[in-house]
């Protein structure tokens, strides 16, 4: 076998800009947009540097939550766990005496950020604050968060607690595969009573920028005077999962800056980023010499269409395929035969592995074969006669007889 470099020639019905995209600004100092669905980041900006992050402290309250509580038991409101929350906090209106379901309150955690929430979870989890914050660290570290720290549940500014957006990115994906994780950051809207309902704030926000509130699968906000404004999405843009996370957006609680910023991001996600076919089935990928066949050379096709998922301004020449093929193809050789393997790359990423099978039977060149086993000019002459003359017996003696035997008739009848 031999290994052949193909170039694919990509005739694509649509426009491809020859201009590099650019992603649009942000207030935000710091962002990451993750594409989930093939697990690559497609745009960082100071993703490693620590920095507070407000209320997106609350998802790793949440998933601490999630991984060392039982979300369905009871809990019962006390005036122990509503102390000490600072009187600049943001609370969601749960009360002493009030009882709900540890995962309910992981819902107001989330949803509506209260702080009276998180301080609920540490009391009921572990009995204090400290002894929760405690277990924050430790998962921290498990989930190898080496530049994250927390000293209190809500996220709001202290020393010594901090982390960055490459972190937080961790921490997301790693919760997710916690399916009541994923069931309270998913949740964008809980009714607890007929007096208290909480939603997503920012809903209208993303309809005024084009955005299918819809498509914002989990959300989380936050803001203190430090972080500023934060925000940490994940968003279905094309049926492509996406984390973006954008902190120190500039503004005050409900400016909405953070919102604006994820907003104006996953729009140019929308309007950027598409599934195209990069290989289409029947594409000629390549060709294999053949040996006294009919055809000179067997072109072989792409066994099937290929789509990526990819930015507007892709260069269709970093799409090529290596085939690995037989160095000839017999004249007997018939359908179904296995004659190479083609592999399709992106760049240097590989995209389709397809063992290659032959598609039709070969039918042998018959001059070609003669000329070859007998290699005499003579020799081939006659042979050529003789299978003119076998053709000729065939074909007109049976007519000839049938001639005869019509006159006998004619003459038998008279």
């Amino acid at each position: 076998m031999k290994k052949i470099l193909f170039t694919i020639l990509c005739f694509f019905s649509f426009f491809i800009s020859v201009f590099a995209l650019e992603f649009p600004e942000t207030t935000a100092s710091k962002v990451l947009i993750y594409d989930v669905t093939e697990n690559k980041s497609i745009y960082e900006k100071n993703i490693n540097e620590v920095t507070s992050i407000a209320s997106l402290t609350k998802l790793m309250t949440v998933y601490v939550a999630v991984s060392e509580g039982n979300l369905e038991d009871k809990v019962i409101i006390t005036n122990e766990m509503l102390s000490g929350i600072s009187y600049d906090l943001h609370l969601s209106g749960l009360k002493a005496g009030q009882e709900f379901t540890l995962r309910e309150i992981c819902y107001a955690a989330i949803i509506d950020s209260g702080a009276d929430a998180t301080n609920i979870i540490a009391y009921k989890v572990a009995g204090s604050i400290n002894a929760f914050v405690d277990l924050m660290n430790k998962k921290a570290s498990e989930l190898g968060l080496t530049n994250t720290h927390f000293v209190n549940v809500h996220g709001n500014d202290q020393n010594n607690h901090y982390s960055n957006a490459n972190d937080i990115k961790k921490l997301i994906l790693e919760a997710l595969k916690n399916n009541d994780f994923k069931d309270i950051y998913f949740k964008s809207e809980y009714k607890f009573n007929d007096e208290l309902t909480l939603k997503r704030w920012y809903t209208g926000i993303l309809e005024s920028e084009g955005i299918d509130p819809n498509n914002l699968l989990g959300g989380k906000t936050g803001f203190t005077d430090n972080a500023g404004l934060c925000f940490a999405g994940y968003y279905l843009s094309d049926e492509h999962e996406f984390l973006i996370i954008v902190l120190n957006s500039d503004g005050k609680y409900k400016e909405g800056h953070n919102i604006y910023d994820f907003a104006h991001l996953a729009k140019f996600i929308d309007d950027n980023y598409n599934y195209y076919t990069v290989v289409n089935k029947g594409d000629i990928i390549g060709a294999i010499p053949t040996f006294l066949s009919e055809k000179s050379n067997y072109l072989i096709k792409a066994p099937e269409d290929i789509k990526l998922f990819l930015p507007s301004d892709f260069n269709p020449d970093d799409i090529h395929v290596e085939n690995t093929l037989i160095d000839s193809i017999m004249y007997n050789s018939l359908k179904g035969k296995t004659i190479g393997n083609a592999k399709f790359y992106y760049k240097d990423k590989l995209i389709g592995n397809f063992t290659l099978y032959l598609e039709e039977d070969m039918k042998i060149d018959i001059p070609a074969f003669i000329k070859y086993y007998t290699n005499d000019t003579v020799l081939f002459i006659c042979i050529i006669v003789l299978i003119a003359l076998i053709f000729i017996v065939r074909y007109f003696a049976p007519a000839k007889k049938l001639k005869k035997n019509i006159i006998e008739e004619s003459t038998n009848s008279r």
